[in-house]
């Protein structure tokens, strides 16, 4: 149900600019673009008398190829929160469920105009740091997982070698990331800096936080950026300061994936990913300094201080993506509902949606988590709604498989993993689900068949891949010395 009234949102309450000044920057025509962002917590089975539910999220924001206009928030927040230090503002909700709800929304819509960003740098023009600036200190310190001494300071000075030009050190930096990492969807369990340089391997938030981390061990202020492409999930990549030219865009993970020779792409899905971003084909090297229109940036940096009026308190989130159970640590707090209920955020690029869309929305897009929940019945009608409109939507029938397969209905189950193979997707992440982990559930399906010989091929095929996406090839490897039975569900 929807809670309370909304709250128009005028432009004089647009977001903050972030710190720092705008780059110098060639921009294309740009676009413009409606979007809502929606968070929901549903199936709630379960109200007591002191029922709570506190959430926070971010706006997205005005800022270099970025224009925004908030134009409505539901319900009415208890409070909008300015983050000073990174110019993020925090919408934060403080609500008490009836007995009544099963269902609780919460959003905001707003319009977007985009642009490209490209950066003009004269590396032998740049002015001096102000190293006593409070601006430059924040952005130089270590905080959470953003570790700048020992190891990483270490490989940072070994990188640059000598050279002391703020510019091309972080150039070098760049070149050598992209040269030396291993970009896997879904990242490493190891998510602090010195983690990930030490595996050499990690997600777009492990890159971004690594190259945060070394340039601000070089004394360089650097920070992350957390956007939601159009097409697609959520992304992180960084951004450096160079004054006189502000914040410089440099996005490492995605282009370590375009290189030359790069396994995780075929060259039609790389050149289908560029096209899709709006990046230059054929060169990497690009995204120092550039970002393309294709993205919606939500929050700006680490170690966000979300300061509260009432009661007066001060929260700490490491990564705000961009809130909720996604934020590091969770930016939602529920008491009093049970623990049966599902939840999550999504971004809906175009007009905004009724209750009844979102809702019919959130089946969609957090199927997996229903899942997850043995909610099947539910998760299957997400599916099914999913697939009046995106009949070859490859993850509705990967979804679909494994409802089947938890029901026992394995036939069904192996017709829909295979036409997830012919299937597509919006998000690139989803791209490994279909490459990969639709190979394990096929074997386990096959398992359950009793058809051995078949499942340890899917098995054999997701370990010469050798690609890892959350644990892919430790599974197959599993389910290659025995068989998967129905006890492994549980």
């Amino acid at each position: 149900m929807r809670i309370g009234n909304s709250w128009p949102v005028s432009a004089a309450l647009a977001v903050l600019a972030a710190a720092g000044a705008a780059p110098t920057v060639a921009r294309a025509e740009a676009r413009e673009i409606t979007g809502s962002y929606w968070y929901v917590i549903d199936h709630i089975v379960q109200v007591d008398a002191d029922a709570r539910v506190r959430l926070w999220l971010s706006l997205p924001g005005d800022r270099p190829g970025q224009q925004v206009r908030i134009r409505n928030i539901e319900p009415r927040p208890a409070e909008i929160i300015v983050d000073e230090d990174h110019g993020n503002r925090i919408v934060y909700w403080d609500v008490t469920p009836v007995p009544d709800d099963k269902l609780l929304l919460f959003h905001y819509d707003f319009v977007a105009s985009l642009s490209e960003v490209r950066t003009e740098v004269d590396p032998d023009r740049l002015e001096p740091y102000d190293e006593s600036s409070a601006l430059y200190r924040r952005f130089t310190r270590a905080g959470g997982l953003i570790l700048t001494d020992g190891e990483v300071l270490k490989a940072a000075r070994s990188i640059v070698d000598g050279e002391v030009n703020p510019h091309r050190r972080a150039k070098l930096l760049f070149d050598w990331m992209v040269a030396n990492l291993e970009f896997v969807p879904g990242g490493t369990p190891e998510r602090d800096t010195v983690g990930t340089l030490r595996g050499r391997r990690g997600d777009c938030g492990q890159f971004s936080q690594l190259y945060v981390a070394m340039c601000r061990a070089l004394g360089i202020p650097a920070r992350t950026v957390t956007s939601n492409w159009l097409v697609g999930g959520r992304h992180r990549y960084a951004e450096i300061l160079m004054p006189p030219y502000g914040w410089l865009p440099v996005d490492v993970s995605v282009a370590q994936v375009l290189m030359p020779g790069h396994t995780l792409f075929s060259a039609t899905e790389a050149d289908e990913f560029v096209r899709e971003k709006g990046i230059p084909a054929g060169d990497p090297g690009w995204l120092f300094g550039n970002i393309p229109t294709s993205q919606v940036v939500l929050a700006v940096g680490n170690d966000i201080e979300v300061a509260m009026q009432d009661p007066p308190r001060t929260l700490t989130f490491a990564a705000f993506e961009p809130g909720g159970i996604d934020a590091e640590p969770q930016a939602v707090e529920i008491a009093g509902l049970g623990d049966e209920f599902v939840q999550g955020g999504f971004m809906v690029p175009g007009d905004p949606l009724t209750d009844e869309q979102a809702h019919d929305m959130t089946h969609q897009r957090l199927a997996g988590r229903f899942l997850a929940s043995g909610l099947y019945d539910v998760a299957e009608q997400g599916c099914l709604q999913a697939q009046e409109t995106d009949p070859e939507g490859a993850m509705n029938w990967i979804n679909l498989g494994l409802v089947n397969m938890r029901k026992g209905l394995y036939n069904k189950a192996e017709a829909c993993f295979n036409s997830a193979l012919r299937g597509h997707v919006a998000d690139q992440r989803d791209q490994f689900e279909i490459r990969i982990w639709v190979h394990n559930y096929l074997g386990n399906c096959y398992d359950l068949m009793d058809r051995r010989e078949l499942a340890v091929e899917q098995y054999r095929e997701v370990v010469q891949m050798g690609i890892d996406y959350r644990g892919a090839v430790a599974y197959a490897s599993r389910y290659l010395l025995h068989p998967f039975t129905e006890a492994d569900f549980h």
